[in-house]
């Protein structure tokens, strides 16, 4: 099965991926009414603080945002009525009622809290979009068109490039990437979208490395700031920066420790110079506590690990289906056979990585090969707990037995990693039965493909139109 290790069958995913990917995301940039991603509002905020210099936010009083275009505030909220109201629909009239309102040259302080800490590298294609739309004089409403397009296209450059460089695993990559929860946040004016595609190629770059290679500490260096970009937006994403550890023997140790040394280094920066002046509690009330939180947490050590299991248990099936796709703000899910389908094409996928024969590999290969798989599966996981554990600080009353807040979104740019787990090693030739079953699974993934598709188009339109 070592087809898909070569170039060519990489290739082949990626001349298939990227027009659905393309496609994809013209169809959740236009069918998909203003705002009605998850804290799109917020995220577009953001973006255009970003494109104004703004790199990080400012207090006002005990409010965390920045100083926007006052009249932003008539565009944000026109079609909240939507969420949660399926009776409620989206016209062409609505949205061309707002084609008059354009960028007013005084600006009033806005809060956006929840997306204010976040770094401003990830939003750097939205506020782009930004910039050109207002150098057009372009409406606000059609400017954020033109930022939802800019994230779109640079996911897709980003998407396309992991699945044509992918090693290992590319066909497992090529399905999560195509996920409608991916697409649709990566024709969104949410960052999410950059995050995933910057750790997808992250993740499709350390699949080529050879351990008879060894990398310069430039190469490391320049993946751990990959790790940064990704973590300076979802800091618990900062453990994924240790996998460059397990991947390398002793002599490379000492270069490829510069990968999580600069991506902590990033990351840390910013929460000190970004995030931390204009921290504040998100959820009003004297039961949530950021500090308190963390100090229950610190003292009640067992009581966290049965939150986690108490929190999947609970919350398990929704976090399954919003980690394929629950459209809009989470109030448009697809059919059930969808998920099972999605669920089963996921399983097999990345099944497919591991039909590789173990060829010239020795047994002292193979369990070497075995104990670097555990190291990158360790910090996947350890990226999961991190998730729980900080939406269970900001988003959850001091003591609580589950971890509110955490949606399936969150674990997409963790599961790029795990092509990582597949065996590298390769097979003395490959047969014609190889081929023959990856030419199968091509065909199937573009069948695939096409019932994503028209499954996604379907639920936008009928949706919000």
């Amino acid at each position: 099965m070592n087809a898909w290790s070569r170039n060519s069958g990489s290739a082949v995913l990626s001349l298939i991926f990227a027009p659905f990917v393309l496609f994809s995301i013209l169809a959740s940039v236009f069918l998909t009414p203003p705002f009605q991603v998850p804290d799109e509002p917020a995220h577009f905020q953001r973006a255009i603080q970003v494109s104004q210099g703004g790199v990080r936010g400012v207090m006002f009083g005990v409010q965390a945002g920045g100083f926007l275009p006052g009249n932003l505030q008539k565009v944000l909220h026109v079609f909240d009525d939507i969420p949660f109201r399926p009776e409620n629909k989206a016209t062409p009239a609505r949205i061309d009622a707002l084609a008059s309102v354009g960028w007013d040259k005084f600006f009033a302080f806005q809060g956006f809290p929840n997306t204010v800490t976040y770094g401003p590298i990830a939003y750097a294609p939205g506020a782009v979009g930004v910039v050109v739309g207002r150098m057009l004089r372009m409406s606000i409403i059609q400017t954020s068109y033109i930022s939802r397009l800019a994230n779109g296209l640079v996911f897709l450059v980003l998407a396309s490039s992991a699945v044509a460089l992918c090693r290992r695993g590319g066909l497992f990559l090529a399905v999560v990437l195509s996920l409608p929860m991916t697409v649709f946040l990566a024709g969104s004016l949410s960052e999410d979208g950059v995050v995933i595609g910057v750790s997808a190629l992250v993740a499709s770059l350390l699949t080529r490395h050879q351990r008879s290679v060894a990398w310069s500490w430039k190469i490391w260096a320049f993946l751990g700031a990959g790790f940064g970009i990704v973590a300076m937006a979802k800091p618990p994403l900062l453990a994924l920066s240790l996998i460059s550890i397990f991947l390398v023997d002793r002599r490379e140790l000492r270069a490829a420790i510069l990968c999580p040394i600069v991506a902590a280094a990033l990351t840390f920066a910013w929460l000190i110079w970004g995030v931390s002046p204009v921290k504040v509690q998100l959820l009003a009330g004297s039961e949530f506590s950021d500090a308190g939180q963390v100090r229950y947490v610190v003292t009640h050590p067992l009581a966290f690990v049965f939150l986690l299991a108490n929190t999947i248990q609970a919350y398990g099936d929704a976090y399954r289906s919003q980690f394929i796709g629950v459209l809009g703000w989470l109030d448009a899910p697809f059919p059930s056979w969808f998920y099972r389908a999605a669920k089963n094409i996921l399983l097999v996928s990345f099944l497919f990585a591991f039909l590789v024969p173990r060829g010239n590999a020795s047994p002292k290969e193979f369990f070497c090969g075995a104990a670097r798989r555990t190291g990158v599966a360790a910090s996947v996981l350890l990226s999961a707990i991190g998730i729980f554990f900080s939406l269970y600080v900001v988003w959850t009353k001091v003591g609580a037995p589950v971890a509110e807040g955490v949606q399936g979104r969150y674990f997409l740019p963790g599961a790029c990693f795990l092509v990582l787990l597949a065996p590298r090693w390769k097979p003395f030739r490959v047969s014609t039965t190889d081929a023959a079953i990856a030419g199968v699974a091509t065909l199937g993934f573009a069948v695939w493909l096409t019932c994503v598709f028209g499954a996604f188009t379907h639920l936008l339109a009928v949706r919000f139109w």
